[in-house]
C-alpha cells in the first residue's frame, strides 16, 4: 500500500475512532493554504478538536506521533486559527490532538493511540 493510501486509511480509522467516542466530525483535510492542513476537525459539546493523524507501516522505535515536530505543530496551529476565524468560532474552546495508527506488515491495525492535548 502506498503512503498516500495508507494515510487515507489511517484518517478513516481515526474518524471512526472519534465517532465511537461521541465526537462529531466537522471537516476532513481542511486546507489553510499556504499555512497547512488539518486532517480532522471534530467537536464534542463545546470543544473543537484539531487532530493530526499519523501512520506507520511497521512497529519500530519511532512512534507515529513523534513525527509531529515543532514545525508541523506551528502549521497546524496557524491552520486552526484560520479555521476558527473563517467560521466565526473564535470564542470556542479547542484542543490539539494527535491520533497515531500503527499498521502491521499486512496493513492490519496494530495499535491506535489518541494523545489528547498533544501540544499547546
Amino acid at each position: 500500500m502506498d503512503k498516500k493510501t495508507l494515510g487515507l486509511k489511517a484518517e478513516k480509522i481515526a474518524e471512526n475512532y472519534l465517532k465511537k467516542r461521541g465526537y462529531k466530525i466537522i471537516k476532513r483535510n481542511f486546507s489553510a493554504h499556504p499555512w497547512g492542513e488539518i486532517d480532522i476537525i471534530a467537536k464534542k459539546k463545546d470543544l473543537v478538536l484539531f487532530v493530526e493523524v499519523k501512520a506507520l507501516t511497521k512497529v519500530n522505535w519511532t512512534k507515529p506521533w513523534e513525527k509531529v515536530n515543532k514545525d508541523k505543530q506551528q502549521k497546524i496551529k496557524r491552520s486552526a486559527f484560520v479555521y476558527l476565524n473563517s467560521f466565526g468560532r473564535e470564542g470556542e474552546s479547542y484542543r490539539f490532538d494527535v491520533i497515531s495508527v500503527e499498521f502491521n506488515k499486512d496493513n492490519s491495525v496494530n495499535n491506535i493511540d489518541h494523545i489528547e492535548g498533544a501540544f499547546e
